[in-house]
């Protein structure tokens, strides 16, 4: 599992770093955080950036159900994503290589059980308009039973200014 130190390490938004603090302390004996037990009120300043997906039903139909989008997700989006399933949204909305390489590193992070950070320079929707810029995130894949992910939770940040990053995908 991913370490507080290898974020602080390679992430650019200190908001990240703020993130896997928290969702390290859910975590038991080094395995998977258990979201059930989070109390996103604990960070409230990160909840506009924080998203959450039901992957109780996952393994059986593979669906991944937007429990919860923040509010800086959604408007970059141009919708509400609470309650949608993710694959649809993709498929549907923003068919795009970029898009579709992000959903399916999400999906081996949650596969392995392990954390994934993603951080690049992209074109990306906001409010119907594309815009150049940086996009940095981190997913937890989340089990109750510390065996089988049944919840996930990420943290992004979009930020208009170009960081000049490489394309960074990397598993933890």
């Amino acid at each position: 599992m991913i370490t507080q130190q290898q974020i602080d390490e390679i992430s650019i938004w200190g908001g990240l770093k703020d993130f896997t603090r928290f969702v390290l302390s859910h975590c038991e004996h080094g395995g998977l955080p258990d979201y059930k037990k989070m109390d996103l009120l604990q960070v409230p300043k990160l909840v506009p950036n924080i998203w959450v997906w039901d992957l109780r039903e996952f393994k059986s139909n593979g669906q991944i159900l937007m429990n919860f989008s923040g509010r800086k997700i959604d408007d970059s989006w141009g919708f509400c994503l609470t309650g949608k399933d993710e694959k649809t949204i993709i498929k549907e909305r923003y068919s795009s290589e970029l898009e579709n390489m992000k959903l399916n590193a999400n999906i081996q992070a949650i596969n392995n059980k392990c954390a994934i950070y993603k951080c690049f320079d992209e074109w990306y929707i906001h409010k119907d308009h594309k815009r150049q810029g940086n996009m940095e995130s981190l997913f937890f894949p989340c089990s109750s039973d510390g065996k089988n992910v049944n919840w996930g939770i990420g943290c992004l940040i979009y930020q208009k200014q170009l960081m000049g990053a490489q394309q960074v995908i990397r598993m933890f």
